[in-house]
């Protein structure tokens, strides 16, 4: 009988008195966790079948069915729960929450599978999707606490992969909640296709995912709200969902209970990066507690078949008993086998001891006595799908039945056993074997039905329609969904394999394959496929690119020599003068240059100019760059822009700007480097679209020039849409989106918000050192620029003097973005400190050879002065300094001394009106000083005099010490 604490969700008692010690130990930790707000981990270990998921059901329950609360449904699993049902679910199907319902705690549930090559898959981004059901609740309860922002901001996170601005929103109030929470909401559906493309269970690890996943976890933070995340099967967790509970730990933030199953095997395997690796870790950590099951006594395993049949004769219960050996899923097997359901009536189990014996007492034998116990259809079905694999689309199913002329629809015969077993689960548009043993039956079976020639008609029809619908696709420009155009390639490259008839057109969906792969970050998957490319090439130009893409997997891999050997076999095939060749010639002075060697890269490089292929020939402009031949490299690529036309592919031309324009910026020629990244990110984006990597990267680059050329507004604006389009790709170009994010900081910074670009910076900090070696350059670079934040923020005055001895030192050049920023940052100061910041700027100009931009600036001072005119004092010294500058402007581009001098005593009458010190003044009294060491000691005692008046002729003495001679 089950205790009375515990309602009893299903047809079957809750049996064991050691489960119920670990059901009554979870809700202790449960409590202890929202007593502490803390973190805890409880690890429920046992091999398959012990009733692990089922313990996770009590505790379900037990929580949803206390007094005073309500969650939804009351129970994981409202229909019949009986034989093996309960495995593998841990999140009810139905989360709906009841109008005004209170959310006393939230459910979380993750079930973790292998992908069909055996390696775990990323369940992270199917999973954030739960959270949709506890939005509105979520927000309800944040508002209640007068958290509703910060809690808005991380569900948007959460469910959208991009920072919502959350504003305007009362502290409190359902209306704000409900409000806010029907605006996250709309764009998850108008993000519907996007959010749907990012559930990739192929994918590497994603650490934009575990960034969502915190932020759900900062959004239950938020509004107070108790967060139990359930791990079903956590041997098999991928790295981000281990990264994630890893994280969580180490935070103890909120009250957050992790509880896991795992199979104790699997977990002693698990290698780094894995669960077990973690509990190994953790295992002397307070927080982290481990609990293996033991086997259910024989009683208890009676008391269950009396709960199915209890009008059995006790010696066929006690046999079933034995015949289990503890396991309750090997029992539920042996009651649910169609000898022992045929044997079933009036409650009595009519088999005899003998009867029970012959019966399967391992899951597998069990899986093999059901599987003969299929219908023919059935059978048939499931054979025909495994020929895919683990995973299947039941058209592909359609399609090979049709072509073997049999009656029953095969999609039906599978939508129907997915609905009566357990066997066949659905993800996305592919039904899956849930156990990898079915597919090596159903692979058997298909031996036994069919001959050798209709396996191979069977997989060349498959292998047709899964190109034809790939051709389509490419012709018609229609975008399939990710997950899908991955499949279609890897199910076209599987069939042929099998099916040598596939194998040419198959070429393309192993290359394409080899390239999706690399850009997650697979590359040993990558360089495997593309075997297959080169295996499958029919022409030799099939063999070039194969090989050209083989050799950049294994650079990227590190296995640099086995690349060059491959790229110097291919060329050897090949002919001078030809395209393919200079494309191979390309990448073997690549390689060279990465090896160091400069002159038979440039030798390699110069043999690509026999062909007229402007891409390959770019390997010259890297000869260039290396040998820090900036000019050289422009003008080369100046050459090869002007040899493009209209038949050479967008890919190409948008390229060869964006490497102009890369090239340009290097010279600190900003206006033209601006130009042709606007002409690279508009033809890429025709060709990648407005997300493709490639156009992000152009325009990025424009918003970069935009910075040189002090346009930071505009600058901001391009940045924060490159950042944006980052966002949309997920974790793919990570590394991009940091960099991306650091220009627009900067951009931020040069935009007068100090502030801002610092929490930008302090975010990216530890997003580099997560993404990175913690030593890496990008590291130093932004807490150097966090540093610079907070002097422009709080020490102006150590950076005016910083700027000012940057400019006695002769380095007026070096200090002129401190200059910058300066000015940037003085918008919200004083207009005395404004207008100081400014006239320090322009003297920084004139002194850095700048002459026309000094002019401006002062041009802009006197503007903003006389915006002002209620102080008719700094007006008058403002026309006064504009005039000084506009003067000399001719002295300054033709360095005549009486121009200059004149300049130098306009600056110090300026500065004498205030009667007291500046930089300008300083500054001027260095120009004197330089006057003098040219021979001109009359101006130069003019103007020290000046100096004299205003009472920091100390400041000119100390100038002097370096002029003995003129002391």
């Amino acid at each position: 009988m089950s205790p009375a604490a515990t309602p009893d969700p299903f047809s079957s008692d809750f049996v064991g008195a050691e489960r119920r010690a670990v059901l009554t130990e979870l809700l202790d930790i449960y409590e202890d966790v929202v007593a502490a707000g803390s973190t805890a981990v409880v690890s429920l270990e046992a091999p398959r079948g012990w009733g692990k998921t089922r313990l996770v059901h009590e505790f379900y329950a037990t929580l949803a069915a206390r007094p005073g609360q309500s969650y939804w449904p009351l129970r994981l699993l409202e229909a019949d729960a009986r034989g093996s049902r309960t495995r593998h679910v841990v999140y009810p199907s139905r989360a709906m929450p009841p109008d005004g319902a209170v959310l006393p705690w939230m459910w979380w549930g993750i079930s973790c599978h292998l992908r069909p090559d055996g390696q775990p898959a990323q369940v992270l981004a199917d999973a954030i999707t739960q959270v949709e059901a506890h939005g509105a609740p979520l927000l309800e309860a944040a508002a209640a606490r007068g958290t509703i922002r910060r809690a808005g901001s991380a569900l948007g996170l959460a469910l959208l992969g991009i920072a919502v601005p959350v504003v305007g929103t009362a502290s409190a109030g359902v209306d704000a909640a409900t409000a806010l929470w029907q605006t996250i909401r709309a764009s998850v559906t108008a993000n519907r296709q996007r959010i749907a493309a990012d559930i990739d269970p192929d994918a590497a690890e994603r650490l934009d995912l575990v960034d969502r996943s915190l932020a759900v976890a900062a959004a239950a933070r938020a509004a107070d709200v108790p967060l139990v995340l359930i791990v079903d099967d956590a041997h098999r967790a991928d790295r981000s969902l281990v990264n994630l509970i890893r994280r969580l730990v180490e935070a103890d933030e909120g009250s957050v209970l992790i509880v896991s199953t795992a199979w104790p095997d699997e977990l002693a395997r698990g290698g780094e990066g894995s669960f077990g690796a973690f509990l190994r870790e953790r295992q002397q950590a307070q927080a982290v507690f481990r609990r293996p099951l033991d086997r259910l006594p024989r009683d208890d395993l009676s008391r269950l078949v009396l709960s199915e049949a209890p009008a059995t004769d006790v010696q066929v219960v006690a046999a079933l008993a034995a015949r289990a050996d503890g396991n309750p899923l090997v029992l539920r097997g042996l009651l649910e086998t169609r000898r022992a359901q045929r044997q079933t009536r009036d409650g009595r189990i009519e088999l005899s001891a003998d009867e029970v014996a012959r019966l399967p007492n391992s899951y597998r034998g069990q899986l093999e006595e059901r599987w003969r116990d299929l219908e023919e259809p059935v059978r048939e079905a499931f054979a025909i799908a495994a020929l895919q694999g683990r995973e299947f689309l039941d058209d592909l199913v359609r399609v090979a039945t049709d072509a073997l002329g049999w009656g029953d629809d095969p999609a039906a015969v599978i939508a129907d056993v997915a609905d009566r077993l357990s066997w066949i689960g659905r993800l996305e548009r592919f039904y899956v074997f849930q156990e990898l043993y079915l597919v090596e039956l159903a692979q058997q079976e298909v031996r036994e039905i069919l001959a050798e020639d209709e396996v191979q008609a069977v997989l060349l029809q498959m292998g047709r329609s899964i190109q034809e619908s790939l051709d389509h696709a490419r012709l018609a420009w229609i975008h399939l969904p990710p997950r899908l155009a991955g499949k279609l390639m890897e199910l076209d490259v599987r069939l042929a394999l099998e099916a040598p008839g596939l194998r040419p057109r198959a070429f393309e969906s192993a290359l394409q394959l080899s390239m999706i792969l690399a850009s997650r970050g697979a590359d040993e998957d990558a360089e495997l496929w593309i075997q297959s490319a080169v295996e499958f090439a029919a022409s030799s130009e099939d063999r070039t690119r194969a090989a050209g893409i083989r050799a950049v997997l294994l650079s990227r891999l590190g296995r640099n020599e086995e690349a060059l050997e491959v790229l110097m076999a291919e060329r050897e095939a090949l002919e001078d003068g030809t395209t393919d060749a200079a494309l191979i010639d390309k990448q073997i002075a690549e390689a060279l240059l990465e090896q160091g060697d400069l002159e038979q890269a440039e030798g390699v490089a110069r043999r690509t100019l026999l062909a007229e292929d402007p891409w390959a020939q770019q390997a010259l402009t890297e000869v260039f760059i290396r040998r820090g031949d900036f000019e050289g490299a422009a003008a080369h690529q100046r050459s090869i822009l002007e040899r493009l036309g209209a038949d050479d592919m967008p890919s190409t031309v948008g390229n060869a700007h964006f490497k102009m324009a890369d090239l340009l910026h290097q010279l600190g020629r900003e206006e033209d480097a601006l130009h042709h990244a606007r002409i690279a990110a508009e033809i890429l984006e025709e060709r990648f679209g407005d997300s493709g990597h490639e156009t992000l990267r152009a325009r990025e680059l424009a918003g970069i020039a935009l910075m040189g050329l002090n346009r930071a507004q505009e600058a901001r604006e391009v940045l924060s849409a490159v950042v944006a389009g980052y966002a949309e790709t997920g974790d793919r170009w990570r590394l991009s989106r940091l960099a991306a994010q650091s220009e627009l900081a900067r951009a931020i910074l040069k935009t007068g918000d100090p502030e801002a670009a610092k929490s930008l910076f302090v975010e990216l900090l530890q997003a580099w050192r997560d993404a990175t070696d913690p030593a890496h350059a990008n590291v130093a670079l932004t807490q150097e620029l966090i540093n610079r934040c907070e002097a422009l923020m709080t020490h102006r005055v150590e950076v005016r003097d910083w700027i000012v001895a940057g400019v006695r030192g002769g380095d007026a050049a070096d200090v002129l973005a401190d200059a910058r920023d300066l000015v940037s940052t003085s918008r919200t100061q004083p207009l005395d400190e404004q207008l100081h910041d400014l006239s320090l700027l322009s003297g920084v100009l004139w002194h850095a050879g700048r002459a026309e931009e000094a002019v401006e600036v002062s041009q802009h001072c006197a503007a903003v002065a006389r915006g002002h005119k209620s102080d008719r004092r700094r007006q008058r010294e403002l026309e006064r300094l504009e005039a000084w500058l506009a003067g000399g402007r001719s002295g300054l581009e033709m360095p005549d001394s009486e121009d200059v001098g004149g300049a130098v005593r306009g600056a110090l009458l300026v500065v004498a009106s205030r009667r007291e010190s500046s930089p300008i003044l300083e500054m001027a009294i260095l120009d004197a000083v330089r006057l003098a060491v040219r021979e001109d000691a009359g101006l130069a005692a003019d103007g020290l005099a000046a100096a004299a008046v205003t009472g920091v002729i100390l400041a000119g003495e100390r100038l002097l010490h370096g002029y003995p001679s003129f002391a």
